[in-house]
């Protein structure tokens, strides 16, 4: 039976369905007794765009999968750096990307490509991401060069190039698949060193592009601001690793191991958790992004809140390690205080209620106790009654220290004080209110 309802209200007309249900309660979102059945007066307002009327309690959301494909591998180590290879850095940061997201992410399947030092051929690992039909697909890299001079992460997506500035590193990706048996055939007799083998590239038409140059743009996002990486952009080029794929891929670049201060980040457990939690944080905005253009959002805002909460323990986690690194530097710096470290490039901070501006050049010295993704209110517990302190933004954090004072003896001494209420506590230099190397402003 069905009818429908006008009602007149300032000119707007309000529709709705009127429909008597028949509903076996063992069938349905709602609870009864026994197999007796019974009536229910449904009213769907259409105004109130009401979604929440539950008749079938088993669907759920599907499932989001992603294939993570560490470069390299077995036999085939990649680049080359003065202390590891590409193939172990890759296997590393590729498996703790996957660890967040099956801990962080609900409705997720995480496929690798490998998970152990194997070397796989390029088309298998499409392969591997076809057949599992995977939503999206990321190859992680390290890049390298014969200068040690470049640095810097880049995000590629399959296509071709305008230019040949990365031409170079193309060969040398595809370039594996000569290790492989019977390679020219298996890919049409497709030579990585001539540049003509390119040109059936030319023809290449994803209809994925799109959705891949959003996700590559995220990541790069996430690199430069998060892992505060130098952001050398998304390009389009042919790597033989995404050609085949037949979801949304990017193949990521996550610095350069031919770069000392580059490797030795990439190498530390530090470095590839700040690389790791930035590509992950763009999957989960990827995956967000998809939901929201979704029509069916059930059971979204609860895994998005989920996701919200276990994100803050990781920027917590993230910010931890870092913490630990820093104040490490800061005590091999004061038992050697001859070897200084090479010169970083200074961030610029926004000094919250700061009484006075340092004069140009000046060398400053501050104490950090804790960092947080939110501002902390005065009387937060986590001051433990201390007062003074004053909140400084940076790197995406706002990080808590006391005020300056112009001596390193100084600053020695107050972080000893402190040491005993924050276990975290170090050292942070300042030059004229932009933050230097400790080791720089010791030693001026």
């Amino acid at each position: 039976m069905w009818k429908r309802i006008k009602t007149k209200e300032k000119k707007t007309t309000m529709k709705g369905i009127l429909s008597l249900i028949t509903i076996k309660p063992k069938n349905h979102c709602f609870s009864g007794g026994g197999n007796l059945s019974f009536s229910i007066l449904i009213v769907l307002f259409t105004l109130f765009n009401f979604q929440g009327f539950c008749l079938n309690p088993d669907k759920k959301p599907k499932t989001f999968v992603v294939t993570i494909d560490p470069g390299h591998g077995g036999k085939d180590p990649g680049a080359t750096g003065k202390k590891t290879v590409e193939k172990k850095l890759t296997l590393a940061i590729g498996l703790k990307v996957g660890h967040y997201i099956e801990s962080m992410m609900d409705n997720v399947k995480v496929v690798y490509t490998r998970s152990t030092d194997v070397f796989i051929p390029l088309d298998e690992r499409a392969n591997i991401a076809n057949q599992n039909r995977s939503d999206l697909f990321i190859s992680i890299h390290v890049d390298g060069f014969k200068s040690s001079t470049p640095k810097g992460t880049s995000s590629f997506v399959m296509g071709t190039s305008k230019t040949s500035v990365n031409f170079d590193l193309v060969k040398r990706e595809n370039r594996v698949i000569t290790l492989e048996d019977n390679y020219q055939e298996k890919y049409e007799n497709f030579d990585p060193n001539d540049p003509a083998s390119y040109i059936k590239f030319n023809l290449y038409q994803s209809v994925n592009l799109k959705q891949s140059l959003l996700f590559a743009t995220l990541v790069q996002d996430e690199l430069r601001v998060k892992a505060q990486r130098v952001d050398r952009g998304v390009s389009q080029e042919p790597f033989m690793v995404l050609w085949r794929t037949t979801m949304p891929s990017v193949l990521v670049e996550t610095g350069f191991i031919s770069n000392p201060q580059e490797e030795e980040f990439l190498i530390t457990e530090n470095g590839q958790n700040i690389i790791a939690t930035s590509i992950f944080t763009a999957i989960r905005k990827y995956r967000q992004d998809l939901d929201d253009s979704d029509e069916d959002k059930a059971g979204i805002s609860t895994a998005r809140q989920s996701d919200s909460f276990a994100q803050e323990r990781l920027n917590r986690i993230i910010e931890a390690e870092r913490i630990r690194t820093e104040q490490f530097q800061t005590e091999k710096d004061t038992a050697r205080p001859g070897s200084l470290e090479s010169k970083g490039t200074p961030v610029k901070v926004n000094v919250e209620n700061k009484n006075s501006t340092p004069k140009a050049g000046e060398i400053e010295f501050r104490i950090q106790i804790l960092a947080s993704t939110r501002p902390l209110a005065p009387s937060a517990p986590d001051f433990k009654g201390r007062k003074g302190f004053e909140a400084i933004k940076l790197d995406g954090y706002y990080k808590y220290m006391t005020r300056p004072v112009k001596t390193y003896p100084e600053a020695l001494a107050l972080r000893k004080e402190l040491s005993t209420l924050f276990k975290g506590a170090f050292i942070v230099a300042f030059k004229g209110g932009i933050r230097v190397p400790l080791n720089e402003a010791v030693g001026e």
